[in-house]
């Protein structure tokens, strides 16, 4: 089995379309009535083809404690092979054909290991209240097994940088950029460190990784990963008399996030339409060195956002435990409700994402990007990056369930 992740069913076709500002030419000499050509909008890849996954899974399933237990354990391998991914630059025989969308590619082999696990205990106690405990645990290994015929490539520019790095032997999506050590305290500081492009007091001072005495794009190195070390969840589920409970839980630890939105909220050269509180009171300044966050500038630099390529500023622990649903509920005894024709009726109180545990200091930890309740990862191109996406907020709704 496989995937096509998305792509296109145009992806193996060259295509040219039409557009006024891309192919129109004044050829009558009369800039009122441009002649509207064609341009290639699409370079083809009649090659492509599926994602090939080979799973290996080998578990045990088991009912004990006269049926008061109920457990699954698992071991899992997934290869995927022809990874499809957006081609990396143009080919030297389309290399004219300007901006030109590129087509998805057969790119590599990644593999996915770990262990799944799930239990449910059934527990009764005294003649009402029954109970059903659940929990579940996914630990994860992500890793780039084979990129043929290249090194490594990287992931696409977003907000002007390169964030990710795909290579072999490292996880699937990982960040790759500077590391910052700390912020140059002075003029001294900036003289005794390795050599780097625009320093000054109160800016990022980046890990000279090579050790050569300079900063350059050499020292880059993987500064996070997206991969959690392990998802979980657990469900609580209650009866008393004709009250019910229920409530769910899911979790993910151990990863990491680029938080892209730090552009807007604590470099003013970037955007200025406003701070951080912690920015604004706690930037660096002469008189306010022991902080992390740099000092306030109008024209950005390599040392501080616009390097082009990431810096460890961005990455952020990404670790959570949401509330995701808890509802309670009560169900009007049979004997109230036959006179009226009515068989059942139940009314109910829910609440989802209620609250969250997270040192997480963006608006939500669980991303679009980042591996759902169920491992799947909904975009690809954007895994573990938080791009100010609307957070889950919460929700109530009282419901009323009749039976006739």
């Amino acid at each position: 089995m496989g995937s096509t992740s998305n792509v296109d069913p145009t992806n193996p076709y060259n295509l040219y379309s039409t557009r006024l500002g891309k192919s129109a030419y004044d050829i009558s000499g009369t800039s009122t009535s441009p002649y509207v050509g064609f341009y290639r909008s699409n370079i083809g890849n009649a090659e492509t083809t599926w994602e090939e996954d080979i799973v290996t899974n080998i578990g045990l399933d088991a009912v004990i404690l006269k049926n008061k237990l109920d457990f699954t354990i698992d071991w899992y391998k997934k290869k995927v092979s022809g990874l499809l991914f957006t081609q990396s630059g143009v080919p030297v025989d389309v290399i004219f054909a300007g901006d030109a969308g590129l087509p998805k590619v057969n790119i590599g082999d990644i593999q996915n290991s770990g262990i799944d696990f799930s239990a449910t205990y059934h527990a009764t106690i005294g003649k009402d209240l029954k109970l059903d405990l659940s929990g579940t645990i996914t630990t994860y290994k992500n890793e780039i097994v084979d990129i043929p015929g290249l090194p490594f490539f990287d992931g696409p520019v977003i907000r002007n940088n390169r964030l990710q790095r795909y290579q072999e032997g490292h996880a699937f999506g990982a960040f790759f950029g500077y590391r910052v050590i700390g912020l140059f305290q002075d003029a001294a500081d900036v003289t005794k460190s390795p050599t780097q492009a625009d320093a000054s007091p109160g800016v990022f001072k980046y890990d000279d990784v090579n050790k050569d005495g300079k900063i350059d794009a050499n020292d880059r190195d993987f500064i996070g990963d997206p991969n959690p070390d392990f998802t979980y969840g657990f469900n609580i589920s209650a009866t008393y008399k004709n009250f019910d409970f229920s409530t769910f839980f899911f979790g993910s630890s151990g990863n990491d996030i680029f938080n892209n939105t730090l552009y807007f909220t604590d470099f003013p050269d970037f955007f200025k339409g406003g701070l951080r509180k912690e920015v604004a009171l706690n930037s660096w300044t002469p008189g306010n060195t022991s902080t992390t966050i740099p000092k306030l500038r109008t024209t950005g630099g390599f040392s501080t956002d616009q390097s082009g390529f990431a810096n460890s500023y961005f990455i952020s622990k990404g670790s959570y435990l949401r509330n995701k649903q808890m509802q309670i509920g009560f169900t009007f005894p049979q004997k109230m409700l036959g006179k009226y024709g009515i068989d059942k009726l139940r009314i109910y109180f829910q609440g989802t994402n209620l609250f969250t545990f997270t040192n997480y200091k963006g608006l939500d930890p669980e991303l679009p990007s980042q591996p759902n309740s169920n491992g799947q990862i909904v975009n690809t191109f954007e895994y573990g990056i938080d791009q100010g996406n609307y957070p889950h907020t919460p929700a109530f709704l009282f419901g009323l369930n009749v039976n006739f």
